[in-house]
């Protein structure tokens, strides 16, 4: 899961410390970007998140035993679900209906 955290930064160029905001993945332990605005670093946050989320489901599906290419309706349903999933992506919801 994807986090945004404050750091407060300072300069010398700068006279009061200024803060960054960093996506931040709880997992790993690591800072995936950078954003001076918070607004940014939560869209970012929530767009990792919608991916991780997608992701794990998508391949929870696919380690199902019965997971067959072969038949014309998995295909489709297949091509159908991903299609839904990068069209909502790319819309910015958070999942689909």
């Amino acid at each position: 899961m994807y986090t945004v955290k404050k750091k407060e930064v300072s300069h010398p160029a700068y006279k009061d410390p200024h803060f960054v905001y960093e996506v931040f993945n709880d997992k790993t332990g690591k800072v995936k970007e950078s954003f001076y605005d918070e607004i940014s670093a939560n869209e970012k946050a929530k767009k990792e998140n919608f991916i991780e989320k997608e992701s794990e489901e998508f391949q929870c599906w696919l380690r199902r035993e019965d997971f067959d290419f072969g038949s014309f309706e998995r295909r489709a349903a297949w091509v159908s679900w991903l299609h839904r999933a990068l069209k909502d992506y790319n819309s910015g919801q958070d999942d689909f209906k």
